[in-house]
């Protein structure tokens, strides 16, 4: 397999916050992942920005916070939590955020295929923080329900910060002197492009978690 399908292919198993360790070690030769700024600083990276995307709420049809249109964060921390995987920029952006706030992230399991995730939050109480993108499919299932989440309020402990995922396509300056790269580079480019004026869903399947 070329090592340019080979490196996208990695991304999408490894997630976002391991694929960019994969890229600094010269495994792979490109990867489209979650920005994570303390891992992407160094000067030798080419950074390009694709799209931002709302965080939202993976539930039980039957659950009680399915009757919110809007859920609190403070609602959401009575509830126990999937999370994906360590080394998944998911993980880290939804404990970052529990953080931030001042709430405890009662976090009970981790997984790291939506399938898994779809399987195991329409069986109860659990709920799942994942991106608009990731949920494409939910939004089919009658036994799961998808709500935004409300906006926290600044306080004197915390600032108020909408939770969003920032996507990026991160490679290394001298891997843009190989043709190949380069034009796939611009592919990548092109897809995320026409996807956003179509105003489709992203799929999931292309993206770093």
């Amino acid at each position: 397999m070329p090592t340019l399908s080979r490196g996208a292919i990695a991304r999408y198993f490894l997630g976002s916050d391991r694929a960019l360790k994969v890229l600094q070690d010269g495994l792979v030769d490109l990867a489209i992942v979650m920005h994570n700024p303390l891992l992407t600083s160094r000067s030798n990276l080419v950074i390009d920005w694709l799209y931002n995307e709302p965080i939202q709420v993976l539930m039980a049809a039957e659950h009680p916070l399915s009757q919110q249109t809007l859920v609190p964060w403070v609602e959401l921390a009575r509830y126990p939590q999937v999370l994906f995987k360590d080394g998944y920029g998911m993980q880290r952006l939804v404990r970052d955020q529990f953080k931030r706030l001042g709430l405890e992230l009662r976090a009970v399991l981790e997984l790291n295929t939506l399938d898994a995730f779809r399987g195991v939050i329409r069986q109860g109480t659990m709920i799942a923080l994942l991106p608009r993108s990731a949920l494409v499919e939910s939004q089919k299932d009658v036994t799961l329900v998808i709500r935004d989440l409300e906006t926290p309020q600044p306080s004197d402990q915390h600032s108020c910060v909408e939770l969003t995922r920032e996507v990026v396509m991160i490679t290394t300056q001298d891997r843009l002197l190989i043709p190949s790269i380069t034009n796939f580079r611009r592919l990548v480019h092109d897809y995320f492009a026409a996807e956003q004026r179509s105003d489709l869903p992203l799929s999931s399947s292309l993206l770093g978690k």
